[in-house]
């Protein structure tokens, strides 16, 4: 939800090169594309490419220990406008090639969801890119719609490392609050007061282009819509950090279009009574936790947006409002292995039950006859079939693939404890779920 300048392009094309020159900057795919035709990654790691005040860098991440960039350096120069040499070793492919490494990159880091950024951002991509973008905009004046924007997500970026590292790319300076934080620690009251501080920043900053331009668009629409979004994700954050009195003040000064609301109404109406509507993204979101938090609308209904549920605090916030919605108990889910999971052997043809899945979940279920994979020094939880059934119907199934991610595991966990009593739906088509969801006028409903 909450993962600036347009360049004009002269695509670079000659392979391989000695500090080739080019006038206007190269595009993140031309970075990649530059990379993989003249050099390669060592197995275990994986391509980090950010652009910074100098020019693009390309580093790698460990699998195991995702948290520091490695081997960092600069391959395109801004000041030399050239590609630079890089120390990495050497390859000489095919374009063809090296086009499928990038395509396969580009997957691998959800590309449409950084493209937006990558574009739009003057830096992106590394730790401390919002402070640099805050030091170059803070106190420029006559600020553009688009600088206005990019500063906005850089207060709002920055200020969220005060509570959690949401986004990656954590930046730690000589601030003491600003030292990474584990997801069971309690927030201090200063860092509090810090976000509050950086989040009203964001809100004036957004404020300011919306009297500045206001059908300026952002990547969730008309940019009051942002604005408006933002007020309920302060909200959200503040009660997560467990600041609900703080949290309160932010729900005012909204002013949701009726096609929204609408819309909103309509999502929420198309759920039974005491349901579970699953959401993806912010328009789906917010305005739904406002309609039911300011204007009283449908609040029997539990709002669960899909990619917070990836985030350990907003599970726990859950849990403790919502006793039982999850089975996995906090000694399971708050450990470093509990990112994502891996499938650990041969294909096989009896699936298991959903409740069986959760087998996994077990602080000692690791097959100590398998190879051994390490996500932040501990071991990954490997599962055992890619088919699974619900309610003891082995007709209504889901397929894993070969790698499952926690807030999947959460939604199949939430499906498996409460299909039985609660309607399940979801305000889009969620590809893991798609052979058991009907669509209705508006979202999909469960079938099980």
């Amino acid at each position: 939800m909450k993962s600036v300048f347009r360049f004009v392009l002269i695509i670079i094309v000659v392979f391989p090169f000695e500090k080739i020159q080019a006038q206007t900057s190269p595009t993140y795919k031309e970075i990649a594309l530059a990379f993989f035709k003249n050099y390669k990654i060592d197995t275990g790691y994986y391509l980090k490419i950010s652009h910074r005040k100098e020019g693009w860098h390309v580093g790698k991440l460990d699998y195991e220990n995702p948290n520091d960039i490695l081997e960092d350096q600069l391959f395109w120069s801004n000041n030399k406008r050239v590609f630079e040499l890089l120390s990495w070793p050497k390859v000489n492919v095919t374009d063809s090639i090296a086009e499928t490494e990038t395509e396969s990159h580009l997957k691998m880091i959800d590309w449409p969801a950084l493209a937006y950024e990558f574009e739009r951002m003057n830096y992106f991509g590394y730790p401390g890119w919002n402070w640099d973008v805050i030091d170059v905009l803070a106190n420029k004046l006559n600020k553009t719609d688009t600088e206005l924007e990019v500063l906005a997500r850089a207060y709002s970026n920055y200020g969220s490392g005060f509570l959690y590292d949401q986004y990656g790319d954590f930046f730690e300076n000589n601030d003491v609050d600003r030292k990474r934080l584990k997801d069971d620690e309690i927030v201090s009251n200063s860092r509090v007061e810090k976000f509050k501080f950086y989040q009203n920043k964001t809100l004036d900053t957004y404020s300011l282009l919306v009297e500045q331009n206001p059908l300026y668009q952002t990547k969730v629409g008309n940019v009051a819509i942002k604005l408006y979004n933002e007020f309920i994700y302060s909200y959200g954050s503040l009660n997560m950090a467990g600041d609900s009195v703080s949290a309160k003040t932010f729900l005012h000064s909204l002013n949701y279009p009726d096609s929204l609301i609408d819309q909103s109404k309509a999502f929420l109406d198309n759920v039974p009574q005491n349901g579970i509507l699953f959401t993806a993204g912010d328009n789906d979101t917010y305005p739904l936790i406002y309609l039911q938090l300011v204007k009283g609308y449908r609040p029997d209904i539990l709002v669960l947006n899909t990619s917070l549920l990836s985030f350990r605090r907003y599970v726990r916030m859950n849990n403790k409002m919502h006793s039982g919605l999850v089975s996995i108990p906090d000694t399971s889910f708050m450990k470093t292995n509990f990112d994502y999971f891996v499938y650990g052997g041969d294909d096989i043809d009896e699936p298991i039950e959903a409740a069986s899945l959760i087998k996994f979940l077990k602080d000692d279920w690791v097959d100590p006859n398998a190879s051994v994979t390490y996500s932040m020094g501990l071991p990954l939880k490997r599962y055992y079939s890619k088919k699974i059934f619900f309610n003891g119907n082995k007709e209504k199934n889901i397929f894993l693939g070969p790698y499952l991610f926690m807030n999947d595991l959460f939604i199949i966990d939430i499906i498996n404890n409460h299909s039985s009593k609660r309607s399940i739906n979801f305000t889009f088509n969620h590809e893991l779920f798609s052979r058991l969801l009907e669509l209705g006028d508006f979202g999909y409903k469960l079938n099980l």
